[in-house]
């Protein structure tokens, strides 16, 4: 029976099945030319998350289901395999959560999305815990590799570190940290506390930053959806130590997105443009820098709205006058002209 498995053996048998699934779609239907990895850190030290981007390009445009156009974004799921260079197997066909890639240009043949590889659930563990040099690989759930191999050099963590792992040594907390998610909604408090103190204790590090950005993001969904009653100066001091992560980190986005929420909030225009103008450089198809735009263009009608409605009303008073006027001058030489007509005197 479920109730029998616990959240967490739920949760990886949920990945495991539905890569399974989508695997054997994609294996049946690989109609993509490439699959790229992207790296931008080379060398990492143990304990330190590492962000890939990966990009798909494709034969034959993607056609959403839906609209019957190009589609902006798709779901992606695949397998990971990582080795050691001296040939020992580390990780081998572990399900990537499925994610969303975005379209990266108009014919809708090529799209890019990004995870953070970190923790291994299934290990228990970080997924590079050993100093030494590591091939990461894209494949299906059966073996057939189809992505280029990116190498990283793995080098020992500081005592920091050791410390900071040390805190985050529970699953639930790795899971909090890397996708936001709570095994039981009762403890979340509790999780948003723990965050914060494994931030205060890792200041400087690259763990730091996105616990930072994680516990700004989660904060301000309840700001916004109005369940907490949380520091809105707090919240902002988060993000911008979360935006201070690598451009590549998912999380990154929406910090900035938030950030432009709040100085918009706080009436900090100058700021709030500024921050604007960085998420739409940086992130110019990302799904945040659609909701910014939108919400941009619809700012931009309400104004022309008010400027058109500020510019016609004088003008409608101005005729109004003109013709209560005119109909008084017009009722003045009616009397006069009756007034002639009966021989009166005017």
């Amino acid at each position: 029976r479920m109730c029998i498995l616990t959240w967490k053996r739920y949760f990886i048998i949920c990945l495991v099945l539905g890569a399974l699934f989508l695997d054997k779609h994609t294996f049946a239907n690989e109609d993509f030319v490439n699959c790229e990895i992207q790296i931008h850190d080379t060398t990492i030290n143990i304990g330190n998350p590492l962000a890939i981007e990966i990009i798909y390009r494709f034969k034959e445009p993607k056609i959403s289901m839906e609209t019957k156009e190009i589609a902006t974004e798709i779901e992606h799921s695949a397998s990971l395999y990582v080795d050691r260079k001296d040939g020992l197997s580390v990780v081998k066909d572990y399900p990537i959560q499925p994610f969303f890639m975005i379209l990266q240009d108009k014919s809708g043949l090529e799209y890019k999305g990004s995870f953070v590889l970190w923790y291994d659930y299934m290990a228990k563990r970080i997924f590079f815990s050993q100093p030494g040099e590591y091939i990461i690989r894209i494949g299906n759930f059966r073996g057939k590799i189809f992505s280029n191999s990116v190498n990283i050099i793995v080098k020992s963590e500081s005592k920091e570190m050791k410390k900071t792992l040390s805190l985050l040594s529970d699953v639930d907390d790795c899971l909090f940290l890397l996708h936001g998610l709570i095994a039981s909604p009762e403890k979340r408090a509790e999780k948003i506390e723990h965050l914060k103190s494994v931030h205060n204790d890792s200041k400087g590090t690259l763990i730091a930053n996105w616990s930072a950005a994680r516990l700004g993001t989660e904060l301000f969904k309840d700001l916004h959806n109005k369940t907490e009653q949380n520091n809105i100066d707090e919240i902002q001091s988060f993000l911008y130590t979360g935006i201070e992560l690598p451009d590549a980190f998912p999380i990154r986005e929406e910090s900035l997105y938030d950030l432009v929420n709040i100085e918009t909030m706080k009436g900090n225009k100058d700021r709030a443009d500024s921050l604007r103008y960085e998420l739409i450089k940086k992130y110019p198809n990302g799904e945040f820098t659609r909701k910014v735009n939108k919400r941009t263009n619809i700012l931009a009608q309400q104004r022309n709205l008010q400027e058109i409605n500020g510019q016609t009303t004088p003008h409608h008073n101005s005729l109004n006058v003109i013709i209560i006027s005119g109909l008084s001058i017009l009722t003045i030489c009616v009397v006069i002209l009756i007034r002639k007509m009966k021989g009166e005197k005017t």
